[in-house]
Formats: structure tokens, C-alpha cells, sequence
């Protein structure tokens, strides 16, 4: 028997790459899971593979830059599937490339307010339900410009900076009371948020040590 039967994981940006990773595997360990992304044909996807392996899950649309949304979408899963025991914040954007005054300052700020604002929504949903029961894990992944600078791709480190020190503050006020946080960076994977940077021009320009990485693997 599995660990993970009868538990219920959260994944938001499961509709493709790491997530979509991230949520089979908590499905192939017997959890039944949410996934989460703006995308719905992706994350239909995600979740018709984990239902036709024969696991369990549900695909819901939401922006979780929209507080109400992401409220009205955890509360959608924890009625369906249960009380939910982990929850993975894998979204992420990151297409404002190259010096300050060269980016577009809607596109630098989406790029901090999607990763940082939306993992701020989902945890400040699912944190007090966790705690009530005594039990959870969240996890919020990191990246590159977390522990350095990323001169080049300052809203995404600055948004990814920023997370890490959240979850280290989600943590301490909530690991006396059973419910674990963790800031995980899973390296860099060719996923399609790293192709805009391979294959745009920005990311030809500005991101030339990412160039190599990626196509070198």
C-alpha cells in the first residue's frame, strides 16, 4: 500500500513540465490530485493521464493572481477530493528579460506578482486548513536568483528571493502545529517557460549562459 493513498495533493502549474511531473507522480503514489493552471486544455490533460492510469483527479482553471478564485478553487477540491495534505506551488513566469530600463514594466511586474502573489493566495488558503488538523506540507518552488543575483532576469529572482524568505516565515509560524513548509529549487529543466528563453530574441540577447545549459544538456 502506498503512503500517499488517501491523501490529497495540490499542484498549480501542473498543466505541463515540471508540474504536470510533479502531479503524475503524486498520482502514481495514490493521492488524488488537483491541478491547477490558467491553461484548462492543459491541465484537462494532466488530469485525463492521471484518470485513465486509474487515478483521481480534477482540473480547474483559475488565475492565482485572483485571491477569490484561488479561494473558490481549493475550496472546490477540498469538497470533491478531501482535506488536502499537500500542496505544491510549481507555477511560475518568467518573461522579462534583460536590464531594467529594457523591460516592459507590466511584463517585470506579472512576472513577481504571478509567482510570488499567487503562492502567497494558495498557501494563505490552504495553511489554516492544514493547521486546523494538525498535519500538511507546502511546498514552493524556487530558482535561479534566489541566493544570487540574476542580473538579467531581475523580476523572476526577485519574485523567487522573495518566496524563499516566505516560506521560510510561513514555516516558522506554522511547524509547531504540524504543518511543514519547503523551498525547493529543482535546477533548470528545458521546460516551455525555459524554450522562451532559449529560442526569443531577449533571451538570445540577454540570456546567453542559460543558451549554453540548455543546449548542451
Amino acid at each position: 500500500m502506498s503512503e500517499l493513498n488517501g491523501t490529497v495533493a495540490v499542484v498549480t502549474g501542473a498543466g505541463r513540465g515540471i508540474g504536470r511531473e510533479i502531479a503524475l507522480h503524486q498520482a502514481q503514489g495514490g493521492a488524488k490530485v488537483g491541478v491547477l493552471a490558467r491553461t484548462a486544455r492543459e491541465i484537462d490533460e494532466t488530469a485525463s493521464v492521471i484518470n485513465m492510469e486509474g487515478g483521481i483527479a480534477i482540473a480547474i482553471p483559475v488565475d492565482l493572481v485572483d485571491r477569490l478564485a484561488v479561494e473558490d478553487a481549493l475550496g472546490r477540491i477540498a469538497a470533491d477530493l478531501g482535506a488536502i495534505d499537500l500542496l505544491v506551488n510549481n507555477h511560475g513566469s518568467f518573461r522579462a528579460f534583460g536590464p531594467i530600463w529594457e523591460c516592459d514594466p507590466d511584463v517585470w511586474w506579472q512576472d513577481v506578482e504571478i509567482n510570488l502573489r499567487g503562492t502567497f493566495h494558495a498557501c494563505r488558503v490552504a495553511a489554516p486548513a492544514m493547521l486546523a488538523r494538525g498535519k500538511g506540507r507546502i511546498v514552493n518552488l524556487v530558482g535561479g536568483g534566489t541566493g544570487n543575483s540574476f542580473p538579467h532576469g531581475s523580476g523572476y529572482a526577485s519574485s523567487k528571493a522573495a518566496i524563499m524568505r516566505f516560506t521560510e516565515c510561513l514555516n516558522d509560524t506554522t511547524k509547531d502545529r504540524g504543518v511543514l513548509a519547503f523551498a525547493v529549487d529543482p535546477g533548470l529543466v528545458r521546460t516551455s517557460m525555459t524554450e522562451l528563453q532559449l529560442f526569443s530574441d531577449a533571451g538570445k540577447t540577454y540570456l546567453p549562459n542559460i543558451q549554453e545549459l540548455l543546449t548542451t544538456e
